[in-house]
């Protein structure tokens, strides 16, 4: 018995040393997961080592140790304290993290519900973790997105802000129509859901950025009502795209929504024309409303407000025969999608 224990212990540690540095010092190059090998095979060493160790202990308890056993033994203990020590480091992070995982689903479900009573609660409980991993503006951009109006109320209470600074977290939401909205903010959202009254909360705690984004969107999205609130509340309808200046109207907007409504108001009362602009802060002509038109027919395909709109446009004038970026007219793009 005392010789398999010997023989044991060497087959092991020379099984494991061989297995281990070979793969430590393995290249792979080329491998889409650099210097996992490597990992593993360290990995591999110290795992061994703990096991040769526990064996060693078990032979040196049932039949003595000679002194270079005692020796090698005492060597094996420092790599395997630090094993022992990076493993327990690593088990608290992975609880630590667990925990405030845990707690800033329980804030954000507390938000969802709009109860503002646990608010505070959540928030304390939640802690640093919070600041960093789901910061107030966050909070905030999940109650405009569940419309709990209460929240987001005491949330801008604490300085909650919407911004469209780069670096903000943004909510992507499809349309009915499987139209793709990126990267919205909390302002953004309030008017894809439709929401005036939310609108109207958010609109002080928001940037120039994020009010000039909501417009276009509101234009985009054929909310009427909210276009009139943010033109009202200081929102210039002159603005000249999405994120940048260039020669698009907000009437570009309406087109690459078919946004028949807004598309109406605008050339009936705001008199927007019906072609690209080419003066402008862009030195580049900006889209025609018809070749905005033709994008959005392109991403949703079939919609029953696009005949209408161009149907519009070409009444109020428009020039159906207009170029695009590509010199490509509409019934060249009709007939390369085969339309």
């Amino acid at each position: 018995m005392k010789k398999l224990l010997a023989a044991i212990i060497i087959l092991v540690a020379l099984v494991s040393l061989s297995l281990g540095l070979t793969m430590v010092f393995t290249e792979s190059h080329g491998s889409p997961f650099p210097g996992l090998l490597a990992l593993l095979g360290e990995l591999l060493l110290a795992a061994a080592n703990i096991l040769v160790l526990l064996l060693n202990l078990l032979y040196w308890k049932l039949y003595g140790a000679p002194r270079w056993l005692r020796i090698v033994i005492w060597i094996q203990v420092v790599p395997a304290l630090a094993t022992l020590a990076l493993v327990s480091v690593q088990i608290y992070q992975n609880w630590q993290q667990g925990r405030a995982y845990d707690q800033r689903i329980s804030l954000f479900e507390t938000i969802r519900a709009d109860r503002i009573d646990d608010l505070a609660e959540k928030q304390k409980q939640c802690g640093e973790q919070c600041s960093g991993l789901y910061s107030l503006n966050e909070q905030l951009l999940d109650a405009a997105d569940a419309n709990a109006y209460r929240v987001a109320q005491k949330l801008i209470g604490e300085h909650a802000r919407v911004s469209s600074k780069l670096g903000q977290a943004g909510r992507t939401l499809d349309t009915c129509e499987g139209d793709a909205l990126i990267a919205l903010n909390a302002l953004e959202i309030a008017v894809a859901r439709g929401n005036p009254k939310m609108v109207h909360l958010l609109l002080p705690a928001s940037d120039a950025s994020a009010r000039r984004r909501a417009m276009w969107l509101a234009a985009r999205l054929d909310h009427l009502d909210i276009v009139k609130n943010l033109a009202a509340a200081g929102v210039p309808l002159s603005i000249r795209g999405y994120i940048l200046d260039a020669n698009n109207t907000l009437l570009v907007a309406a087109a690459s929504g078919a946004a028949t409504a807004v598309g109406k108001w605008l050339i009936q009362t705001q008199h927007m024309p019906v072609d690209a602009i080419s003066s402008g802060p862009d030195p580049y002509p900006g889209t025609s409303p018809i070749s905005a038109l033709m994008a959005f027919k392109g991403s949703v395909g079939h919609s029953p407000r696009i005949k209408p709109f161009l149907q519009m446009l070409v009444d109020n004038g428009a020039n159906p025969d207009a170029k695009d970026s590509q010199g490509h007219t509409p019934l060249r793009q009709a007939i390369l999608s085969k339309d």
